[in-house]
């Protein structure tokens, strides 16, 4: 008879911290197409104000010179 859950011997897999904001990691993926990377979303995040598509809108919006 096959088990589908693990033995108690097996150490479950541990959830990895940020050090800064103590939050769990979230595997993200990576832009270059590598997979995934635990990165925190509150610390290691993009920040979307500083994004080239956000502030191209921003000058569309800005009057002229």
């Amino acid at each position: 008879m096959k088990q589908d859950f693990p033995s108690f011997g097996t150490p479950m897999p541990q959830s990895r911290i940020c050090p800064q904001c103590h939050k769990v990691l979230r595997p993200l993926l990576q832009k270059d197409g590598r997979g995934r990377k635990y990165q925190c979303i509150d610390c290691e995040g993009v920040d979307p104000l500083h994004s080239p598509d956000v502030r191209k809108l921003i000058q569309a919006f800005l009057p002229p010179e």
